[in-house]
Order: C-alpha cells, then sequence, then structure tokens
C-alpha cells in the first residue's frame, strides 16, 4: 500500500480589469467540492488526500500583452481579453510573458503546495511557445506558435514554476470537456510529473529532449484515463482512472506532505 500524503491546493481567483471595467471569472471551484472531487481521485488510487484552500481574489490589469523585447514585432496580444504565456524551451525555459508576470506579483504562489489560477480569461488560456530555432539575442513575433487551451501546467516545462497551472474560468458546459474541476485535476496530475496518456515520451525539463513515460501503456484505451490529451466521447465524461506508474509517479513530487493515517 502507498504511504499516506497531504497534497495542499491553493486556488487563485483573478478578475481582469482593463480601464472601469471588470470582468470576474465566471466559475469559481467550490473549495469542498473541489476537495471531495480532488479526493475521489487522488486519495482512493494514489493515498494522496487534497487540502484546497481558496487564496484572496485579486482583480489585475493583466491584459498588457507578452511583454516582448522592442523590435521583435507587433504584440497582437494587448488586450485581446484572454491570458497569454509563454511555454519556455531552452535556453528560453525562464522567460515569462508580462502577463504571467503581472498575476504572479498580485497574487503569488505557495510553495507548500501546488497553485492553480482559475482567471477570467474569455474561456481559454493563450499558450505561445517558442519555436525551436529562434534566437533568443534576436526574438521576433514570428518565432511564436500558438494554441488554446482551457488549462495549462506552467511545471510541465519551468523549472522556476514547478506548481503553478493557469486555468481559464467558464461555466462548464453539460456533455463536454470543459468541466472546470476535472481540468484542475489533469493539471495537478501533470504539476505532479504525469504526461499525456497517449505520448510515449515526455520532455525532460532540464535537457528539453524526449524521455519515456512510464504512464504510457501501449494499445491501452488512453482516452479513458485523467491524463488523456485526446477529445471523445470518453474523454468528454471526465474519465478519472489513473494506471499504477501514476501512483508511482505522482509520489516522488517534491510537493507532497506526510500525512497522519490515523
Amino acid at each position: 500500500m502507498l504511504p499516506p500524503k497531504l497534497l495542499k491546493v491553493f486556488i487563485h481567483r483573478i478578475s481582469r480589469q482593463n480601464g472601469s471595467d471588470v470582468s470576474a471569472p465566471p466559475h469559481v471551484p467550490d473549495v469542498a467540492v473541489l476537495k471531495t472531487y480532488l479526493d475521489s481521485i487522488y486519495l482512493v488510487q494514489a493515498n494522496i488526500e487534497c487540502e484546497v484552500s481558496l487564496m484572496d481574489a485579486q482583480t489585475v490589469p493583466f491584459d498588457v500583452g507578452l511583454g516582448l523585447p522592442n523590435g521583435t514585432g507587433t504584440d497582437d496580444t494587448i488586450n485581446d481579453n484572454r491570458l497569454d504565456i509563454i511555454a519556455g524551451r531552452p535556453p528560453m525555459q525562464d522567460r515569462r510573458s508580462a502577463e504571467e508576470d503581472a498575476i504572479l506579483a498580485a497574487s503569488a504562489p505557495d510553495n507548500s503546495g501546488v497553485n492553480i489560477y482559475v482567471v477570467a480569461s474569455g474561456g481559454n488560456v493563450a499558450v505561445h511557445e517558442w519555436l525551436a530555432d529562434a534566437n533568443p539575442s534576436n526574438l521576433n513575433r514570428n518565432d511564436l506558435q500558438s494554441w488554446s487551451y482551457r488549462g495549462w501546467a506552467s511545471g510541465a516545462l519551468r523549472l522556476e514554476m514547478e506548481n503553478v497551472a493557469w486555468v481559464a474560468s467558464a461555466v462548464d458546459v453539460s456533455g463536454s470537456s470543459n468541466k472546470q474541476n476535472w481540468i484542475i485535476a489533469h493539471e495537478i496530475g501533470h504539476l505532479l510529473g504525469l504526461g499525456h496518456t497517449q505520448s510515449p515520451d515526455m520532455i525532460d525539463k532540464f535537457t528539453f529532449s524526449p524521455v519515456p513515460y512510464a504512464g504510457y501503456v501501449r494499445h491501452s484505451d488512453s482516452e479513458a484515463r485523467l491524463m488523456t490529451g485526446r477529445f471523445g466521447p470518453k474523454s468528454y465524461a471526465s474519465p478519472k482512472r489513473l494506471v499504477k506508474a501514476d501512483w508511482k509517479k505522482v509520489h516522488e513530487s517534491s510537493y507532497l506532505q506526510n500525512r497522519d493515517n490515523n
């Protein structure tokens, strides 16, 4: 049996301010409901109890763009009504967007656990990743490729932000994959070291080279697991399943604390 552990989960509520207009997150997790949900996954399967805390709500004028250096081209992410973050890759893995910096300055992460930032971000978080051949000394806006997600775990790629994940707050829609508590549980999995189930490799945070992922099970139903990266009927059902390799991996996280089992 796995030893009993405790994971502290800090929920940061971030409203977006643009002049006199303030947009609050349309859906903020209920602490008791979220704890019950997370425990139904991590406690039941991996003996990790979650302690959920709601941090003070903050209103932040964060929609200031990526904050790219002068001469890199037009920053079309300013005032786009969503959170824009930069996914780092060496030698730029420590470069954050100006929007991330604004939020982190207003609501600092607590390093005794994992931090989930629930942000008023237009339904999605915009993730911008530097191309592999980008020159750190001569960056250009065209060196960034972009995606939109409901959630993104910075800790998957960032050495200095291993315990931070961003979630775009949105009203959950029945029958869709947009179920916020599931997204939070999924991003916590990334922060605890889990990759996507259909990926045979993960990216090593130190070398950024592919490394085998023990949670990958060939010919398995990867869509029916918590860490699925697929979209389909089974993932829309918000699957909670972890496999044995997942249990072992999450117990390696430095953010877990010992828990009295009495």
